[in-house]
């Protein structure tokens, strides 16, 4: 997907130096929870009632080395196969996701290894009084502007699409951002890091074009207190280091798309595989193999 000469640069001014929360690769900071979460094996519901996988080392015996790389791989062929001609794995999903974790997820850690975070660059403030919303940041950074996308802008929408607090709010970031040649940037929320407050607007920009400001546009969940003080810490307080926007640059190139009707016998192989492949703890497939270098496509 990337090479070498593939890079995204994110420009401040010099007077900033020393002062940001800088914007950082997202496999350096997983969310909290999700380090506080414990793993669990996805199909010990199972593997316990079949005696037939066992360790490829008997307790008390002498570990041999050189021979625990070939042990390991006869172990996780012999636990594949169970998996792939078990009738659980397809005919009982549901006991196999209770016996699971989100952190036992691929889809999920690889999207958190994946992109960059613009996390809050200092503390900001959100008030409403008489109406009007006052924007304040903990530090001084003139060229960081609030603005608010009335209704007028969106009057398309249903009332029950348009967002809370009238609008949709736009913070200009301290950065703006080029990339290489052909590469674009989607810009979406941080979804993971399961903020309360606010959603960030997702957008595609191509900044190997011109150079983009980069702004955080987002809405509230709810309407902000009509009063000039804090009443809500969680609500009104954007601390420092709040993950703000999720940055994914991407090479463009063109896709087609196809639509194919398998019959039941193609689709259960497909599944199987599917599961197969992509349960992290077992796999050794080329999908597993791949996905152990996501954290390396974004530094």
């Amino acid at each position: 997907m990337f090479n070498n000469k593939n890079i995204i640069t994110f420009h401040a001014n010099e007077m900033y130096d020393g002062n940001l929360e800088e914007v950082y690769p997202a496999y350096k900071n997983f969310p909290t929870w999700f380090g506080n979460s414990k793993k669990k094996c996805p199909f010990a519901s199972f593997m316990g009632e079949k005696q037939e996988t066992k360790s490829p080392v008997e307790i008390g015996s002498q570990l041999d080395m050189s021979n625990l790389t070939s042990l390991l791989d006869q172990f996780h062929s012999q636990a594949q196969s169970e998996i792939l001609s078990s009738d659980k794995l397809v005919g009982n999903p549901q006991k196999l996701m209770r016996d699971t974790s989100v952190i036992n997820c691929p889809g999920i850690v690889d999207f958190l290894k994946t992109g960059y975070v613009v996390p809050a660059w200092c503390d900001m403030s959100f008030r409403k009084y008489n109406e009007e919303i006052i924007f304040n940041m903990s530090d001084n950074f003139p060229e960081i502007t609030h603005g608010v996308h009335v209704s007028d802008q969106y009057n398309g929408m249903s009332e029950d699409q348009k967002p809370a607090e009238k609008g949709f709010h736009k913070v200009c970031t301290p950065w703006m951002i080029t990339t290489s040649p052909g590469v674009s940037v989607l810009i979406t929320h941080p979804y993971w890091s399961r903020n309360k407050t606010f959603t960030s607007v997702s957008a595609v920009v191509h900044p190997d074009k011109t150079p983009i400001q980069l702004k955080w546009f987002f809405e509230f969940h709810k309407d902000l207190p009509n009063t000039p003080d804090i009443v809500d810490m969680d609500q009104q307080i954007i601390k420092k280091r709040t993950p703000l926007i999720l940055l994914i640059p991407f090479k463009r190139s063109k896709i087609n798309h196809q639509i194919k009707y398998n019959s039941s016998e193609e689709m259960e192989k497909l599944y199987r595989k599917a599961s197969s492949d992509t349960v992290s703890w077992i796999s050794k497939t080329f999908y597993d193999r791949m996905r152990k270098q996501i954290g390396n496509l974004y530094r």
